[in-house]
C-alpha cells in the first residue's frame, strides 16, 4: 500500500495544500452524491406516478373486444413495474437518510480530527514559515554572492595598485616624483577605505546568508517531522471516508440491481403470458364473457284475412232476437267443484226433432242434462286445459273459427 508520507513532498511544499484541499473535497463529494441520489429518487417517483396514471387509463379499455386478455396482461405488467419503482424510491430515501447523517458526522470529524490536530495545524504554520525562510535565504544568497564578487574584484585591484606605486622610476625628476607620490598616496587611501567598507558588507552578507541557511534548516527539520505525521493522519482519515463512500455506492448498485431484476421478472412473466395466448383462446374468452344465449327467434307464419275475420265475428254471431228463441236450447254445465270455473257454451244446438222427429226439446234437454252432469268434471278439466293452452299460445297463434277442426269447441 502506498504511503502518503512518501509521495506528497516536492518543490514548493504543495503536498500539504493538496491533502487539505482533498479533505474539503470529501465534504463536497458527499453533498454531490446526496444531490445525485435525491434527483434519482425524484425521477423514480415521477416515473412510478406516470405508470400508475397509465395503468388507470387502461381500466377504460380493458373490457373492449377480443383484445381484453392482452389489456389485462399489460395492466398487470405496469402494476408490477410501478411497484418495483415504488420500492426503489423507498430504498433511495433510506440511503439518502444514511448519507445525510454521515455528512453531519464527517463535518464534525473534520473539526476534531483535522482542524484541531496539533500536527496538522503546526504543519500549516511551518509550510508558510518554510516558504518565507526559503525566500529570505535565496535573497541573502544572491546578495552574498554579489557582494562577494565585488569584494574579490576590489581585493585584486588593491593589490595591483599597491604593487604599482612601490616601483621607482629613474627618469622622474624630484618635483614630479613628489606629486606622483602624493597622488598615489591619496588614491591608495581612498581605495583602502572603499575596500574596508566592501569587506564589511561582504562579512555582513556572509553572516546573513549563513543565518538564513540555519533558520531554513531548522524550520525544515520540524516541518519534515510534522508533515510526516500529518500525512499519516490525512491518509487514515481519508481511508475511513473512502470505505464509507464505497459502502454507499454498493448500496446504490444493489438498489439498481434489485429494480432491474424485478422489472426483468415482470417483463418475462408478461412475455410468457402473451406466448400462451392463441387466437382461439381470445375468441373463446370473448364468447364466454359476452354471450347472450342459444335460443333462436321462432318463425312467424302468414295469416290470411278470412281467418282473422272469422275469429272476430265469432263473438258477435248471436243476435238478441236469436238469443231469446234459443234460450231453452243453450246447454249449461253446472259447476261441480269450487276450484274449477263454470263452463257455458254460448252457441246454438240443433234440435233433435228437426232431424229424426223426436218428441220435444224439453225431454231432450232433461236427458242431455243428466248426461252432462255425469261428464261435467271431465268437460271442466278439458276446458281448463284448453283455456290454458289457448292462453299460452294466444300471442303466437291465430284465432280459429268453429269450422276449423282443430278448434276444441267444434267437438262439443
Amino acid at each position: 500500500m502506498v504511503r502518503w508520507s512518501d509521495t506528497f513532498w516536492g518543490e514548493g511544499n504543495r503536498g500539504f495544500e493538496v491533502l487539505s484541499t482533498n479533505v474539503k473535497n470529501g465534504a463536497i463529494a458527499i453533498e454531490e452524491f446526496q444531490r445525485f441520489l435525491n434527483e434519482n429518487s425524484q425521477y423514480e417517483s415521477a416515473y412510478c406516478k406516470n405508470l400508475s396514471r397509465l395503468q388507470a387509463q387502461l381500466l377504460k379499455v380493458q373490457h373492449v373486444g377480443t383484445f381484453t386478455p392482452i389489456w389485462q396482461s399489460i395492466r398487470d405488467l405496469l402494476e408490477k413495474i410501478a411497484l418495483a419503482h415504488s420500492s426503489t424510491v423507498t430504498y433511495y430515501q433510506d440511503l439518502l437518510r444514511e448519507i445525510h447523517n454521515y455528512h453531519d458526522l464527517y463535518q464534525k470529524k473534520v473539526k476534531t480530527s483535522i482542524q484541531k490536530d496539533s500536527d496538522i495545524t503546526r504543519t500549516a504554520d511551518l509550510v508558510s514559515q518554510l516558504n518565507n525562510a526559503l525566500n529570505t535565504l535565496n535573497k541573502a544568497k544572491e546578495q552574498y554572492h554579489s557582494i562577494g564578487l565585488d569584494y574579490e574584484r576590489a581585493k585584486r585591484s588593491g593589490n595591483n595598485l599597491t604593487n604599482g606605486t612601490s616601483t621607482p622610476t629613474p627618469q622622474d625628476t624630484t618635483t614630479s616624483s613628489s606629486s606622483l607620490a602624493q597622488t598615489a598616496f591619496n588614491t591608495l587611501t581612498s581605495t583602502t577605505r572603499q575596500f574596508e567598507r566592501l569587506e564589511k558588507k561582504y562579512r555582513q552578507a556572509h553572516d546573513d546568508y549563513k543565518a538564513s541557511v540555519e533558520k531554513y534548516n531548522s524550520i525544515r527539520t520540524e516541518f519534515e517531522k510534522r508533515f510526516y505525521e500529518a500525512c499519516t493522519k490525512f491518509q487514515d482519515f481519508e481511508a475511513e471516508h473512502v470505505d464509507k463512500m464505497l459502502n454507499f455506492s454498493l448500496n446504490y448498485a444493489e438498489i439498481l440491481k434489485r429494480n432491474n431484476e424485478q422489472t426483468r421478472l415482470a417483463q418475462n412473466e408478461f412475455q410468457e403470458r402473451i406466448k400462451q395466448f392463441t387466437g382461439t383462446d381470445l375468441i373463446e374468452s370473448f364468447v364466454e364473457q359476452k354471450k347472450t344465449g342459444v335460443e333462436r327467434p321462432a318463425p312467424i307464419q302468414f295469416e290470411e284475412l278470412d281467418n282473422i275475420k272469422s275469429s272476430l265475428n265469432l263473438s258477435s254471431s248471436v243476435t238478441p232476437d236469436s238469443a231469446a228463441g234459443l234460450s231453452d236450447e243453450l246447454i249449461t254445465f253446472e259447476q261441480s267443484e269450487a276450484s274449477v270455473p263454470a263452463f257455458q257454451a254460448h252457441f246454438p244446438v240443433s234440435s233433435p226433432t228437426m232431424l229424426s222427429g223426436w218428441p220435444s226439446t224439453t225431454n231432450i234437454k232433461k236427458s242431455e242434462s243428466n248426461r252432462a252432469l255425469a261428464s261435467n268434471a271431465n268437460i271442466n278439466h278439458q276446458h281448463v286445459a284448453v283455456n290454458n293452452q289457448s292462453t299460452t299460445s294466444l300471442g303466437n297463434t291465430t284465432p280459429m273459427s268453429l269450422s276449423n277442426p282443430n278448434n276444441p269447441l267444434s267437438r262439443l
